[in-house]
């Protein structure tokens, strides 16, 4: 619900800003949404945030054990619909040389990309990219909006369910304003404002076989990152969770493998006791607070303890999402 003070000279502005439009020279202009993919490597999902909200969602396969999907920020522009496949020196001996995908949903796609594609990094020879896949049995399933079934096989590439990653591209292209689109694009995205289509049909609908480029005004924060527990409550003898597969063992103090200046002690990793013990300091505030017992916190001795059993509760788990609590000494 909208609080603003009737009366006030701004009242109005204040308003239209909090449903993202504006007041330009007297003229009403919609605010261009703020897009961002947010990907938890162990929780093999993409999400996409709409102005900080969480609009839509896929199903992710990230890279193997031993090809390890890298940490990363990064801000793209550029979105490339049914794109051509150069295999780099790593994909050979998997993959060959292929052209623009030919196919429509619900087929699937012939190229190894699928048929969308953003190029994350691309130097160094390391190639990392976001895109569909014609591997679709390496896609887990949402169950309960947890994922099931999953696999992490690919060459270090972040692999999206096809259907759900058109659907989030689609809607990203929609309400972008563009800087670069050939005349069918915009025609499709004419169609999707009038009703006529839904957003995963702007890349479904493209010509088979023919490589089209969008370049957006604004660009797509990606970042991908690796969480393996979520503290959902805290009480005076447990601390419950929940905690995702240490697919890359990361617990173990093995190095990450980083891309650019990605900053590994952000907020959104959460692999090492540090982690632990910032994420447990963030729940006592929040918890003890609220139950009015501020003296209320856990000695580090106690926190030895409390990390030495969720390693132990990882190391042994293969369910994303598994709730567990643990005992407070």
């Amino acid at each position: 619900m909208l609080n603003f003070k009737y009366g006030t000279k701004n009242f109005v502005k204040k308003a239209l800003k909090a449903v993202g439009i504006f007041l330009s020279s007297g003229a009403l202009v919609a605010q261009e949404p703020n897009f961002r993919f947010s990907i938890n490597l162990p929780e093999f999902k993409n999400i996409l945030y709409e102005n900080e909200k969480a609009i839509d969602s896929s199903v992710i396969c990230p890279g193997g054990f031993r090809r390890r999907t890298p940490f990363l920020k990064v801000k793209q522009r550029v979105i490339y619909i049914r794109p051509s496949f150069y295999p780099t020196k790593a994909e050979r001996n998997q993959f060959k040389a292929a052209w623009p995908d030919k196919t429509r949903q619900p087929q699937k796609p012939q190229n190894p990309l699928g048929r969308v594609k953003i190029n994350l990094h691309n130097q160094e020879g390391l190639m990392i990219r976001i895109h569909g896949t014609s591997l679709v049995n390496s896609i887990g399933r949402f169950k309960n909006d947890t994922v099931t079934n999953y696999s992490f096989s690919s060459n270090g590439c972040i692999r999206n369910d096809n259907l759900s990653f058109e659907r989030m591209i689609g809607r990203i292209i929609a309400s972008s304003k563009i800087e670069k689109a050939n005349d069918e694009i915009k025609r499709l995205i004419k169609e999707y404002t009038e009703g006529k289509i839904q957003s995963w049909e702007i890349i479904n609908n493209t010509t088979l076989g023919k490589t089209a480029i969008v370049v957006l005004s604004q660009p797509i924060e990606i970042e991908v990152y690796y969480r393996l527990w979520q503290i959902t409550n805290l009480t005076d003898s447990t601390i419950e969770l929940k905690i995702n597969r240490d697919i890359y063992n990361y617990l173990d103090g093995r190095e990450e493998r980083v891309i650019g200046s990605y900053e590994l002690n952000n907020e959104k990793n959460a692999y090492k006791f540090e982690h632990f013990e910032r994420d447990l300091k963030k729940a006592e505030s929040v918890y003890y607070n609220q139950s009015k017992q501020i003296n209320k916190l856990i000695e580090k001795e106690k926190k030895n303890l409390l990390w030495k059993n969720l390693k132990k509760e990882i190391k042994n788990n293969k369910i994303i999402g598994r709730k567990i609590q643990l005992k407070i000494p």
